[in-house]
């Protein structure tokens, strides 16, 4: 029986992302000429973090995916600024964009390919990190708005214990934009969307995945950003423990 509920919660939540990302695909379709606006993809912004919170509260009702990114909670009302974070986890984009309702996400162009998540990055104005002639500017303007800008420096999901060397992108933007960024520390008891996984492969359930903030830095004027960029690799590389592989987390408290 148990593995009977399993499968219902995940097909009720695949049905749920599938619905509402194909809705929004063809919502952004739609509006195609108004989506590059600011304002408009502030609005897109919320409507995402709303069904997304939605979502993740459903499920961790349903104890078996239960995600704690309310540290987050504490940068709502905090100015512009850019975010990093180790990157164990297919959705962590959605876990941040679930708990901050003004976040544009920095992410491949194959994402914005994907009928399930193109409407969804469209409308929330999401930035393509493989375009590096607008990159910069598309990430500057999204920072003097007051909008949280998140980052994975890895550049793709961790495939170390601890993270991948860091490319230097965030930065740079750190450094044209005059930002601080804020670096959040994502745990989890699974290597379940990880890097290498198998969609085919079931997972141990309860899911878990914890969010915790870690320190703020500014690069100062004069400071060499690639230098900021290794600062901050081996920042994480001495503040994260090796929970990108299970047992480690199989008893994370959440």
């Amino acid at each position: 029986m148990h593995i009977l509920y399993e499968a219902l919660i995940a097909l009720i939540a695949l049905s749920y992302l599938a619905f509402f990302g194909v809705s929004l695909s063809l919502i952004s379709l739609a509006l195609w000429f108004f989506w590059k606006e600011l304002w408009f993809q502030r609005i897109g912004r919320r409507v995402l973090h709303f069904l997304l919170h939605f979502f993740f509260a459903g499920l961790k009702m349903s104890r078996l995916l239960i995600v704690d990114f309310s540290a987050l909670d504490k940068l709502k009302n905090e100015p512009g600024m850019i975010i990093i974070a180790n990157h164990p986890c297919l959705m962590d984009a959605l876990f941040f964009s679930s708990r901050l309702p003004d976040l544009v996400s920095v992410m491949k162009s194959d994402v914005l390919k994907n009928p399930m998540f193109f409407g969804g990055a469209r409308l929330s104005g999401f930035i393509p990190s493989d375009s590096p002639r607008d990159f910069i500017k598309k990430c500057s303007e999204i920072l003097a708005k007051n909008a949280h800008l998140l980052l994975f420096p890895e550049g793709t999901r961790s495939i170390s214990r601890q993270v991948n060397t860091f490319k230097k992108g965030f930065a740079l933007v750190a450094r044209e934009a005059n930002v601080p960024v804020q670096t959040v520390f994502i745990e989890a008891n699974t290597p379940f969307l990880g890097k290498g996984w198998s969609l085919l492969s079931k997972p141990n359930f309860p899911l878990k995945y914890r969010a915790t903030l870690g320190n703020r830095f500014q690069l100062v004027e004069g400071e060499n950003y690639k230098l900021f960029a290794a600062k901050l690799e081996q920042y994480f590389k001495k503040h994260i423990p090796d929970y990108q592989r299970p047992p480690r987390l199989d008893a994370l408290k959440i």
